[in-house]
């Protein structure tokens, strides 16, 4: 398998990418809370429905 420079630095730039983000969400993560629970910042229709497919996997499994 032969990289070309065009692969590598598509590869380089999204690890670079990957871990900007990475280091720019650890600096607004304030407590466990906000890990967790994303600082309790979602309204009632994003946590209804992740609450229905928890419910919905369990069932499958």
């Amino acid at each position: 398998m032969n990289l070309t420079p065009i692969d590598i630095t598509v590869v380089l730039v999204y690890l670079v990418g990957i871990g900007a983000f990475g280091i720019y969400q650890a600096r607004k993560i304030r407590s466990s809370g906000d890990y967790f629970a994303g600082g309790r910042s979602f309204n009632k229709f994003v946590s209804s429905r992740t609450q229905i497919k928890v419910s919905i996997c369990r069932c499958c499994v």
